[in-house]
């Protein structure tokens, strides 16, 4: 089960920012606390909600609308025995937020001739999932129109990401994600080409403190260089409520009779 639970924050990874799989814990503890839908704010803003089964399965995840009113929602379905067999990942097309476009224009922003209305309704993505003696090996996003979107090869139980990003075909962006559990991450390099900026590499690495069992906080290092630490405060059932750093993320949860 355990296995089965990182191929889905992996999915989530992929369309989702600002929020990664660290936020994420245990399907255990999910199920011991009855939890039926977790939602995330970004201060204030809620940006997303996850949705539970009974034995604390990710079934559901949905991503609020963005400033260009696409609203991303991802579904799983399980066999038997827990391993995830199918995956439905839609994006509806709603209208463009006027409100946050007109504020940005006054601040010198003009950006309604980047967002546009001109899409589907709904835009289906694809993936193709690919394992190895029950192993994930493979995990490949395709885009609404079939073309490649995004490539995930998977070394070491998991525990190594090799993430690809293709446009038009050809590939403009590598990342390597080093795990020390299912949920964290202990380095983070890769490059990425950039149109009138040519070739930007990074190189991250990452520290934890402990305290109970639990992550009390960890910074983030850029080439050796320390730069923020985010601190991860619980509730009485060990569930994560709140992480804080140059914003604060707030989490709720819901719960089943």
């Amino acid at each position: 089960m355990k296995k089965h639970l990182s191929i889905i924050f992996l999915f989530i990874s992929i369309i989702t920012f600002g929020q990664e799989k660290w936020t994420y814990q245990s399907d255990s503890i999910y199920k011991v606390n009855k939890v039926k839908a977790r939602k995330w704010f970004n201060g204030n803003k809620l940006t997303a909600t996850t949705f539970y089964d009974s034995n604390g399965r990710m079934i559901k995840f949905q991503h609020e609308a963005f400033l260009g009113g696409k609203q991303k929602t991802i579904y799983f379905e399980y066999d038997i025995s827990g391993k995830l067999i199918n995956q439905v990942d839609t994006t509806r097309n709603g209208k463009p937020d006027k409100k946050a476009l007109k504020k940005f224009k006054k601040m010198g922003l003009d950006l309604s001739s980047i967002i546009k209305n001109d899409k589907p309704e709904i835009e289906v993505s694809p993936f193709e999932i690919n394992y190895t003696n029950d192993e994930l090996v493979k995990l490949t996003q395709y885009n609404s129109d079939g073309t490649l979107n995004i490539i995930d090869h998977y070394e070491n139980d998991g525990k190594k990401q090799i993430r690809e990003w293709f446009k038009n075909g050809e590939k403009y962006q590598e990342s390597i994600t080093e795990y020390i559990d299912d949920f964290q991450k202990e380095k983070y390099y890769g490059w990425e080409i950039r149109a009138n900026y040519g070739k930007d590499e990074w190189n991250y690495t990452f520290d934890y403190v402990y305290e109970n069992g639990q992550i009390k906080e960890f910074t983030r290092f850029d080439n050796g260089e320390k730069k923020e630490t985010t601190k991860m405060e619980y509730d009485y059932n060990g569930l994560l409520i709140r992480a804080s750093s140059f914003t604060t993320e707030i989490f709720k949860y819901k719960y089943y009779k």
